[in-house]
C-alpha cells in the first residue's frame, strides 16, 4: 500500500523499524559496546570530542589511519533524528583503519532542541571541521565519502544534494535504508517531536532534489527492513538515476550498518570504493 492510502496507525507501523526486530536494545547495545572499543583500541590514532560548534552536541570522533593522503569515511547516524550519538557510531573505526582508510564520526543537535533544516545544518559544519583537519590529520580533503543509516542517510544525502561544504570534495554518498521522502513522516508519529511543516517536506526531502552533480551515489538497505524503508530507497534511487545495490541479505534495519565493520561485507567493499 502506499503511504498515501495508509491511515495514521498505519503509517506509524510502516515506519517503526523496531517492530521486525524481537530486542531492540540488543542492537542499541551492540553499537555502543562496540563503539566504546574503538578508542580503547585506536587510543594513538583516536582525536575523541573535537567541537565543531558551541552546542554540548557538536562533537566529532577522529581515527586517523597512518597513511597520508587515504581517503576519510564520515559516520552519520541514525535514530529519526531524535536519538543516538557519535558515542555508539565509531564501530567502524578499526576496519576502516585497518584497511588504511581515515574515519569519523559525527554528533548533532536533536529534534527535540532544533527543527531538521539546523540538524542538516550540523552536519554541513562538522565537515566543514573535519576539512580543516584535513592536512593535521593527514586525510585527503578531496576523498571523502560521507555514510549515514536511517535518519543519517537523509542528512547524508541532504548535504550531499545541496552543495556540499566548501573545506573537502565529497566523493561519494553510502545511503543504508535511508528516510527519503518525508511526506509520510510528516503523517506520522515522528513528527510528534520533529514538527515538519508542508515547507519542511518540499525542501529537506531528498526525493525532491536534483541528484547532487560529481558525487557517487551508493543506496541500499536490509532485506528484512519495513516495506515503507524499502520503497524510500528504491524511489531515491529511481529518482537520483543510481544503482541500487541488492538488499543486505539476512539483514534488519539495526544491525545493516554494522557491515561497515566486516571487511568482507559487500557493503564495506563498495562504499571504500566510492572513494
Amino acid at each position: 500500500m502506499h503511504p498515501r492510502e495508509m491511515t495514521r496507525a498505519e503509517l506509524d507501523r510502516a515506519l517503526s523499524p523496531s517492530a521486525t526486530v524481537e530486542r531492540l536494545d540488543h542492537y542499541l547495545w551492540l553499537y555502543a559496546e562496540q563503539s566504546r572499543m574503538a578508542p580503547e583500541a585506536l587510543a594513538d590514532v583516536a582525536r575523541i570530542d573535537v567541537a565543531y560548534g558551541p552546542d554540548e552536541r557538536h562533537r566529532l570522533d577522529l581515527f586517523t589511519s597512518g597513511e597520508p593522503g587515504a581517503p576519510l569515511v564520515v559516520f552519520v547516524h541514525g535514530g529519526f533524528w531524535q536519538a543516538l550519538s557519535k558515542d555508539s557510531s565509531s564501530f567502524a573505526a578499526p576496519a576502516c583503519r585497518e584497511a588504511g582508510v581515515h574515519f569519523a564520526a559525527i554528533s548533532y543537535r536533536l529534534g527535540q532542541t532544533t527543527g531538521l533544516a539546523g540538524i542538516v545544518n550540523d552536519v554541513r559544519l562538522a565537515l566543514e571541521e573535519l576539512g580543516e583537519l584535513a592536512d593535521d590529520a593527514g586525510f585527503d580533503p578531496g576523498r571523502v565519502v560521507l555514510v549515514g543509516h536511517s535518519a543519517g542517510a537523509h542528512l547524508a544525502a541532504m548535504v550531499a544534494a545541496t552543495g556540499g561544504v566548501d573545506s573537502l570534495d565529497i566523493a561519494g554518498v553510502s545511503l543504508i535504508g535511508g528516510v527519503f521522502d518525508l511526506a509520510p513522516v510528516q503523517r506520522s508519529y515522528v513528527n510528534d517531536v520533529m514538527q515538519l511543516s508542508d515547507s519542511d517536506v518540499a525542501a529537506l526531502s531528498p526525493v525532491r532534489l536534483e541528484p547532487p552533480s560529481g558525487v557517487r551515489v551508493l543506496v541500499t538497505y536490509a532485506e528484512l527492513d519495513t516495506p515503507e524503508f524499502q520503497r524510500q530507497s528504491e524511489m531515491l534511487a529511481d529518482r537520483w538515476g543510481t544503482d541500487l545495490e541488492p538488499p543486505q541479505p539476512g539483514l534488519n534495519h539495526f544491525n545493516s550498518p554494522m557491515d561497515l565493520a566486516d571487511p568482507a561485507s559487500r557493503l564495506f567493499r563498495h562504499t571504500l570504493a566510492l572513494a
